[in-house]
């Protein structure tokens, strides 16, 4: 019993210190980005950048835990097959950022260049698109704009927009005055120009945006 107790605990605090790691990105990516995810997507994102190091490279692969992955988001009744398939979205959904030491080059980039799943050892590996790992590598050295949070704020949250504006808003918080948002400019950083009505966007999109952010943030 004791020896099913402690495995229990330890599990927890497993579970506890995935919860703790923190997501750092560019505030030049998360302002300029333009990228439609579901929220499972969203999650498995988010999961993977909590797992670059500061010494990292931009050809470093990250190998996670499926069953840590689903626990520490909380998810449940989950399938091996379900995570494929959010994986294979990930990989196929491409955007452009420029290059960031020449600026005037696009690159069409998709999340990852590399995934890999094992359903024996039931470990994922990933690389990230190297044209996009300048915006997650190194972003908090001296002089740069970057945007940090511990990924625990995000976790919970069930509205698809409602980490992506939480991401804006905290990148937007540092320098401490006001700003706004046009609202077509916002549905476009939010990926859902498709509620025409403001009505319909109050509704779908910022009013749980907001529920979540209040509930589950700092």
């Amino acid at each position: 019993g004791r020896k099913r107790k402690n495995m229990t605990a330890g599990r927890a605090e497993t579970i506890q210190k995935a919860r703790e790691m923190q997501i750092y990105k560019s505030d030049d990516m998360v302002q300029k980005g333009r990228h439609k995810l579901t929220i499972q997507e969203q999650r498995c994102v988010l999961y993977a950048i909590s797992k670059i190091k500061p010494e990292d490279t931009a050809f470093n692969e990250y190998v996670f835990d499926i069953q840590l992955f689903y626990d520490a988001c909380g998810i449940q009744n989950e399938s091996y097959t379900e995570l494929k398939s959010i994986l294979v979205g990930l990989k196929s959904k491409c955007w452009w950022v420029p290059l960031k030491n020449d600026p005037d080059t696009e690159s069409a980039v998709s999340w990852f260049s590399t995934v890999r799943t094992n359903k024996k050892t039931g470990k994922v590996t990933i690389k990230f698109h190297e044209d996009m790992m300048p915006y997650l590598l190194d972003v908090t050295a001296k002089g740069k704009f970057y945007t940090n949070y511990y990924i625990r704020f995000v976790l919970p949250m069930n509205c698809q927009y409602a980490p992506r504006l939480y991401e804006l808003l905290k990148s937007y918080q540092k320098n401490n005055r006001k700003w706004f948002f046009l609202i077509d400019e916002l549905k476009r950083k939010l990926g859902c120009e498709h509620y025409k009505d403001f009505y319909d966007f109050n509704r779908y999109v910022l009013t749980p945006s907001v529920e979540e952010i209040n509930k589950y943030t700092d």
